[in-house]
């Protein structure tokens, strides 16, 4: 493992980044929660479970109210913490239930703390009557304030907008759905989407091992790969061109929804994989106030801040801010002093406005400046060392991506809502990269490829929603058209010079390699316009049945921008549907059955000069849900056979539409919290994917799995809060991963097995107070050492990172 020079300029560096990013953040007007009628207006709370003092004091530094409280009626008394929207009576009852104590308000205007002279389940006093006492309140339960893109307390969310595109019951929906918390994202310090989806079932993350590039590190679900049409931000596509594509930082990720399978009847074009969708951080009414810093191997250092809250006195203007500085090398090294970069900046603002309860506009802006370097090592079809082939002078992998974009929403009555989301993005991207060509002796001739790339993309969702009741069924229905485009130009330039050999017996790195001129410059374009309609049809309090179709466009057009060439413009039309039913028992056990298509566009012709048909799929899938009451626990059970169709693979005479191939599958997922504190995600996969049609090359042969799909996997993370005693506010946690055997291709035309592997992870943290938060990850703990080859190329495995954090919320 490489050292941690946690050295006193490194640090400071790190400090003088979040301090200078919050500098333009302490300059904006900031209300103070005394300021505002929190008594009568409901706000976010989320107060960590521990000591009822400290709980007592997060909620009067939120409320701006003082709490007089006598230490001898607190003593050994614990709290639940205190997660969702609450009026400050609400909250306050919430916090002291059960506690055999109660708040009477004060002459200072805050509240002083008392023995209850009854408790029946909720604190009262003894005078209800009285002007100086809270009034009997009702306190809701948690999963009643839950929505499906607000924050979660701890692993399970009860409500997805992924699956339906309405806020809806985990237990209607007739698909697969995972979803990773930001509880769930912190503890395990995720930090990028290949580590999100570790411990998610149906996913194999990282199937190309180590490599830092964006998008490489997704891998598969139920055997196909969701990287280039399947990641969606806020329910909107992260657009892709030939080399470049969008991307999401993991700090101003709420959650990360893995919606399993096909999915194109509400998301258009799209592979069987399914989608991956990022839900933003949003502006709220309860503040936030953060500042992090880590510190890590490979040199890593980063610094980061997350603020918002209200901009006037009624709530109805909301601020976020999300910055984000690093400086880190990675496990690609060069020479002594020369690695391979994982360098990045984020500035992330958005604001909510709400002029009408029935009305919000959220603006989101965005600006992602990253290089991560180049991962290009010496190795053979089955092996790989750790000679890097290019130059740190040379290689490059740098990206700087804008976007800005809105959520709106508008509801006419209780019956009839309007949302409309946006997002306009571009991307500029630079690589540079060098291939080993063959070998003479020890002496190594290299080519060398340049490629630029602009990437812009739109893309808009409007619908229509209308919940109804027709006698005995209560419909939601949603009429929803969307558009996207984007458009990519490349430019790239390839060459083969002697000047720039390599001598593996003494390799010399830090040249001048000249960049090679441009052999081609491109441009393609893609546009989709669609109509869907769904019904959600309820009838009596268990059936639920899920209705959907769609209509398609898709326009593929390009051009030979260097000799002036216009390539035939190529459209396709498709319609796709989903048809699906849940019973839900009253114990929370929820059985489903679904029938869903995708369609995916293919650009080019076949050996007989043919245009490409959209590449079509078919998927049935049976599972089982339960969700107890007032539990933080999720059951998932699911199994599927997908059938891919009008899969291209290439001959001697050109590409034809000759292949397909069949994904059967079952999955188990569990989400849930043993003892209090102690929480559980264990998934298990099994996936039998096989080409069962192919005339050439590009898919394996049949009969084959896919490359670099496994057909196995399992997971298990545990972790553990302490709440009492000396030690409490200390966490600890583990998690082991088993990734099985999968195909690594046919390099000499027999087939070669890349071998299973099993990683362990872990964990330790402590809350001090409300304010501190200091934690310590490792990922791949014991350095397992391990391959992951396909089509004649090797990448090495993740190789073991430790990273220390420390967070100051005020």
């Amino acid at each position: 493992m490489a050292a941690m020079p946690f050295t006193k300029k490194k640090i400071t560096h790190a400090i003088l980044l979040s301090m200078a990013l919050s500098a333009s953040i302490c300059a904006m007007p900031h209300l103070h929660a005394a300021e505002q009628q929190a008594d009568t207006t409901a706000q976010q709370y989320d107060i960590p479970a521990g000591t009822l003092d400290s709980a007592l004091g997060e909620f009067g530094r939120i409320t701006g109210r003082m709490i007089a409280i006598d230490p001898a009626l607190t003593i050994g008394i614990k709290s639940q913490g205190l997660q969702g929207r609450f009026t400050e009576q609400q909250g306050l009852s919430a916090l002291l239930l059960r506690t055999g104590l109660e708040v009477v308000a004060a002459e200072n205007g805050g509240y002083r703390l008392r023995k209850a002279s009854q408790v029946n389940g909720i604190n009262q006093s003894s005078t209800p009557n009285s002007s100086n006492t809270l009034p009997e309140i009702s306190v809701h339960t948690i999963g009643e304030h839950e929505t499906a893109t607000g924050q979660i307390k701890g692993y399970v969310a009860k409500r997805s907008t992924s699956a339906t595109k309405t806020d809806s019951s985990l237990l209607e929906n007739p698909q697969s759905i995972s979803i990773i918390t930001r509880d769930e994202l912190t503890v395990r310090n995720v930090q990028r989407d290949g580590d999100a989806l570790r411990y998610t079932a149906g996913v194999i993350s990282e199937n190309y091992g180590n490599d830092i590039r964006p998008g490489f590190d997704i891998g598969t679900i139920r055997g196909f790969d969701p990287s280039t049409t399947g990641m969606y931000r806020d329910g909107l596509r992260e657009f892709n061109g030939l080399w470049s594509r969008l991307s999401t930082d993991i700090n101003t990720v709420e959650r990360i929804e893995v919606l399993k399978g096909l999915s194109s009847v509400l998301y258009g074009q799209s592979e069987p994989a399914g989608v991956i969708n990022k839900i933003s951080k949003r502006p709220s009414e309860a503040p936030v106030q953060q500042v992090e810093i880590q510190a890590g191997n490979y040199n890593r250092y980063q610094g980061s801040l997350d603020m918002g809250g209200p901009l006037n006195s009624d709530s109805t203007a909301l601020y976020r801010i999300i910055g984000m500085v690093r400086d880190s090398e990675t496990p690609y090294k060069y020479d002594t002093g020369h690695r391979s970069q994982d360098n990045r900046e984020l500035l992330a603002p958005s604001i909510t406005l709400r002029p009408s309860e029935k009305t919000s506009l959220t603006l989101q802006a965005e600006y992602l400046h990253a290089k991560t370097g180049v991962s290009a090592q010496l190795g053979s079809p089955t092996t790989v060392t750790d000679i890097m082939i290019g130059d740190y002078r040379y290689d490059k992998n740098e990206r700087k991506q804008y976007s800005i974009g809105y959520l709106f929403e508008h509801a006419f009555n209780d019956a009839w809502t309007f949302r409309q989301n946006l997002r306009s993005s571009k991307v500029d991207f630079q690589y540079a990269r060098m291939g080993a060509e063959s070998l003479t002796g020890t002496l190594l001739s290299r080519s060398k490829s340049y490629i630029d790339e602009q990437l812009n993309g739109v893309a808009l969702d409007n619908h229509l929603q209308a919940k109804i009741d027709t006698g005995m069924l209560s419909h939601t229905l949603l009429l929803g058209v969307d558009f996207q485009r984007s458009a990519y130009t490349l430019s790239n330039g390839s060459a083969v010079d002697p000047a720039d050999n390599l001598d593996l017996s003494n390799p010399i790195y830090g040249r001048h390699i000249a960049r090679p001129a441009y052999t081609s410059v491109t441009a393609s374009a893609i546009k989709q316009t669609g109509i869907y309609l769904q019904d959600q049809i309820k009838f009596g309090d268990h059936w639920v049945f899920t209705l959907s179709g769609r209509r398609d466009r898709a326009d593929i057009s390009g051009s030979d921008k260097l000799n002036g060439v216009k390539q035939d413009k190529q459209e396709d039309q498709a319609t796709t549907y989903r048809a699906g039913v849940a019973y839900i028992f009253d114990n929370g056990v929820a059985p489903y059955a679904s029938y869903s298509e995708s369609f995916n566009p293919s650009a080019g012709v076949d050996g007989n000069g043919k245009t490409f048909k959209p590449t079509t799929g078919k998927q049935y899938e049976a599972g089982l849900r339960y969700m107890p009451h007032n539990s933080r626990d999720l059951y998932t059970f699911s199994v599927f056979e997908i059938t891919q169709q009008n899969v291209v693979t290439y001959t001697n005479t050109g590409a034809f539409q000759t292949g397909e191939i069949r994904s059967r599958g079952a999955e188990l997922e569990i989400k849930t919290q043993l003892l209090d504190n102690l929480n559980l995600v264990t998934a298990l996969t099994y996936n039998d994917v096989k080409v069962t049609k192919t005339d050439g090359i590009g898919i394996g042969n049949k009969g084959d799995s896919p490359v670099y799909v496994p057909r196995k996997a399992a997971s298990t993370w545990l972790d553990y809060k302490i709440s009492t005693g000396p030690l409490s506010g200390l966490g600890i946690g583990a998690g082991v991963r088993y990734t099985g055997e999968s195909n690594g291709g046919n390099p000499w035309g027999e087939s070669y097995t890349n071998r299973s592997y099993t990683q362990v992870d872990a964990m330790l943290n402590y809350h001090h107070d409300s304010h501190w938060y200091f934690a310590l990850n490792a990922n791949n703990l014991f350095d397992k050492e391990y391959t992951v080859c396909g089509w004649g190329a090797c990448t090495m495995g993740y190789t073991r990172s430790v990273i220390a954090t420390a967070r100051y919320s005020f």
